[in-house]
This record gives C-alpha cells, structure tokens and sequence, in this order.
C-alpha cells in the first residue's frame, strides 16, 4: 500500500505546472487531473475497497467531471481586496 501512496504522490508532484501554482495549459490540467484520478485509487483502497472498485470510484469522482470540477474549484482564482 506504501507504493501506491507514493506513486500517487509522485504523480501529484510531476503534474506541478511550470507556473509553480495553477495549471495554465490543457495538458498541465490533464496531469493534474489524472493525478487526483491516482490519489483518489489510493483513497479508496485504503478504505478497503477492492482493486477494481476503487479505481471504477475513482475514475467516477476524481477522474470525470466531477474531479475536474474539484481542481477548477480548487485552483480559482480569488480576490482579495
């Protein structure tokens, strides 16, 4: 299980966007996404869930829209005045 969480973490570091921050272009938020699709496996098997089951969840709510909705939330830009 330690691999897993450090491939999922290692994922999470090599999707870092040049920027050092927000993912500019598609490809950078293709990575990132994919990686929250990994940390999202991880989670899940950590909980117990079987292989196939944690990555079908996974890819239902890291790796679809929902998960690309997380990072765009995540990631907005906010103003502080």
């Amino acid at each position: 299980m330690e691999k897993l969480i450090d491939n999922a973490l290692e994922a999470l570091r090599l999707a870092q966007p040049a920027s050092g921050f927000r993912p500019e272009t598609p490809e950078e938020w293709r990575k990132l996404h994919e990686a929250l699709e990994k940390l999202g496996y991880v989670i899940f098997r950590k909980t117990g869930l079987k292989h196939q089951d944690a990555k079908n969840l996974a890819r239902k709510t890291y790796g679809g829209p929902g998960g690309l909705m997380i990072l765009h939330l995540f990631f907005r830009e906010s103003k502080h005045d």
